[in-house]
């Protein structure tokens, strides 16, 4: 206890008293009254500064909390207008999806509809989903690192990273960057692949890297024109064997993004390959048939289409992607122009210019079972992601909320 008066101890209540040995030696028998009164006074006046203030943060916390709660309302009915009338998401085709919304330092997560056809269980923050397409927006984060750190460069053919073995002669002018922004002139995805189909319609699954070796060896660079967008995954898959030698002290790319992931972003949700006992498996997809779809398996290809996530660690990821002091706005600058007018290709991202409103910056994900989707604009700090376990198109619903949430592009920069 205290051992003189004007120390305070606080009761779990909030209040205040004075020690006992503190008020004891000022209330005792011989004090004169003048003194037992200015003390009582003393005690008053503090007491009740402690209980108005504590008073204010109560108030404080619970208008806060409120005005929280009544904005997570209002937007919700925002949203449920946008899914219903301007996406006109059908919940026949599409049986449940998450919306993850950042506005500033306020985080929504909105679940609709069910994971399962025939049990209403809504989704949530932790439902692992499968990221397809999206999956390479991460890829590129992680080798920034990579470059940061001085172990690979953007601008080197992709020859100086492999094995003479390995090497194609037509590709000395194509480079990591050529990669990452869709420009070195591939195919979408090997020719011949669909010959190695498994008998449940797993596309890569028995397509393993050396095969992947063979296609891209074959390749003729020359009859295809360098620096001119085509949207292929292929380029993705090959940093697997580009990165799959370990030499040099380097660690093959699999074993990298796994801890970058988690180094960078904390997404320990997030994994390649099958989960873990830590780690939750998909949640089942339906395909356009509406037939349930087994999860995804990838001999080749895992850095291309194979993340699976959830919205927890996706909104980590978008969060770090709307700091204005993050290395990541690296990967955000338009650096081609693609065949639709006004979207870019940048390291991983798409980047939608108009002079009409800030850029958004952007990247979809396609699976046979699931759909997903980031779109955010960085200027106003806003963002939105969205995972759903159904291919079928979320009809630019993505869009439609960063609208919504900038004013109809009226909204200035914080």
């Amino acid at each position: 206890m205290a051992n003189n008066f004007l120390n305070i101890e606080k009761t779990t209540s909030g209040r205040a008293y004075f020690g006992h040995f503190a008020i004891n030696e000022v209330f005792n028998t011989t004090t004169p009254f003048f003194t037992k009164f200015l003390t009582l006074l003393l005690f008053l006046f503090i007491s009740n500064r402690l209980f108005a203030r504590h008073l204010c943060c109560i108030f404080f916390l619970s208008t806060h909390l409120s005005l929280v709660s009544q904005n997570a309302i209002q937007l919700r009915a925002e949203v449920d207008k946008l899914l219903r009338y301007e996406a006109e998401i059908d919940f026949q085709k599409t049986p449940g999806l998450i919306i993850g919304i950042l506005d500033g330092d306020s985080t929504f997560i909105l679940p609709y509809g069910s994971l399962y056809q025939d049990t209403i269980v809504p989704p949530d923050e932790h439902s692992v989903f499968e990221l397809g397409d999206l999956t390479q927006v991460f890829t590129s984060a992680c080798l920034l690192e990579l470059a940061v750190e001085g172990h690979i460069y953007f601008d080197k053919s992709i020859n100086y990273y492999l094995p003479e073995a390995l090497q194609n002669n037509t590709a000395d002018e194509i480079t990591l960057l050529n990669l990452l922004t869709h420009t070195a002139g591939l195919p979408r995805l090997p020719s011949g692949i669909g010959i190695h189909e498994s008998a449940d319609g797993q596309l890569f699954a028995d397509y393993p890297l050396p095969y992947l070796a063979g296609f891209f060896k074959k390749f003729d660079f020359n009859l295809v024109k360098k620096g001119k967008y085509s949207y292929a995954p292929l380029g993705f898959a090959l940093l697997d064997l580009l990165f799959y030698q370990n030499d040099s002290g380097r660690k093959k790319l699999a074993e990298y993004i796994d801890a970058k992931l988690y180094d960078l972003f904390g997404m320990d949700e997030s994994y390649f390959d099958q989960p873990d006992s830590l780690r939750s498996p998909p949640v089942p997809g339906y395909n356009k048939a509406g037939l349930p779809t087994a999860p995804m398996r990838f001999a080749s290809f895992r850095h291309a289409l194979g993340l699976k996530s959830t919205m927890h660690d996706v909104l980590q990821f978008l969060k770090a992607n709307l700091d204005n002091q993050s290395k990541l706005s690296e990967l955000q600058r338009p650096l081609f122009p693609t065949h639709r007018k006004g979207t870019w290709s940048a390291l991983g991202w798409h980047v939608l210019r108009h002079r009409k409103r800030p850029d958004i910056i952007t990247h979809t994900g396609t699976t046979p079972g699931h759909r997903a989707a980031i779109a955010f604009v960085k200027e106003t700090r806003t963002g939105v992601a969205i995972l759903s376990n159904s291919p079928y198109g979320l009809n630019g619903l993505e869009f439609e909320i960063l609208r919504m949430l900038n004013n109809d592009w009226k909204r200035k920069a914080p």
